[in-house]
């Protein structure tokens, strides 16, 4: 059976994506923008993000929450 990961964030007033959203930019029009938290975290960001995704994803894990 396959199985499938979905890993998504969401803005505390629950928004997904911006506004406008297309095929070209599933995020909507400058979505980067609404999950730059995760992205813009310099070396230590990035170094914490790395160690939470290698703990989080063993094989039971059936959801995450950042």
């Amino acid at each position: 059976m396959t199985k499938v990961a979905f890993n998504i964030s969401m803005s505390l007033d629950g928004f997904i994506t911006a506004g406008s959203q297309t095929r070209e930019e599933p995020l909507g029009k400058n979505g980067e923008f609404l999950h730059g938290w995760f992205f813009n975290g310099g070396a230590e960001g990035d170094a914490y993000v790395q160690r939470l995704t290698k703990q989080c994803w063993r094989r039971d894990l059936r959801a995450q929450m950042l």
